[in-house]
């Protein structure tokens, strides 16, 4: 298994616990589809993953390995695969959309709020932010039995704002041309 390990400001974030958690993580969990993504917190103090098969979201503390489930209350991230975090807002690529997310000061609970596509979308995976836009990486696993389209994509969309009721996402205002 090829793991990423996310660039941390702690000399001291290779503690043996976290790296047999993350070298592990698919077999601590079940085996389909388990794991997704992997984020640090600004600090470097946490990890945030995401348990694909179940939508439930990880903390874990860098310095101890100790694990926890983020309370989300009622919500949940099913098809949770690549995730993005900017300060308490939580992105994550799941189901053909992404998911805002809301997090608290301690990263130990937070609020599923709005989700949104785009017609550029094909079976994205992951993203990134960039310039004021989330670049959403499009993987094509639909023609898994077939033949991709080359070339492969990565598609260019406006970071929604915070802002409005769970479930309304608020486009943050771009110059035109920018995504």
């Amino acid at each position: 298994m090829l793991c990423y390990h996310p660039p941390l400001p702690h000399a001291h974030w290779r503690h043996p616990m976290l790296e047999h958690l993350v070298q592990n993580w698919h077999v601590r969990k079940p085996v389909a589809q388990s794991r997704g993504g992997i984020v640090a917190t600004p600090d470097g103090r946490f990890l945030l993953l995401v348990q694909t098969n179940t939508g439930a979201l990880y903390r874990v503390d860098t310095a101890t390995g100790e694990t926890i489930q983020v309370d989300l209350g009622e919500g949940s991230l099913p098809g949770g695969d690549g995730i993005e975090l900017d300060g308490q807002t939580l992105y994550v690529v799941r189901e053909g959309q992404i998911t805002l997310v809301t997090l608290g000061a301690d990263y130990a609970s937070g609020t599923v709020r709005a989700s949104f596509s785009d017609p550029s979308f094909t079976d994205p995976t992951t993203l990134a932010r960039f310039d004021g836009c989330l670049l959403v990486v499009n993987s094509q696993f639909s023609q898994m039995q077939g033949q991709p389209q080359l070339p492969f994509t990565v598609s260019s969309v406006p970071i929604p704002g915070a802002g409005g009721a769970p479930g309304t996402p608020v486009a943050t205002p771009v110059a035109a041309g920018r995504c």
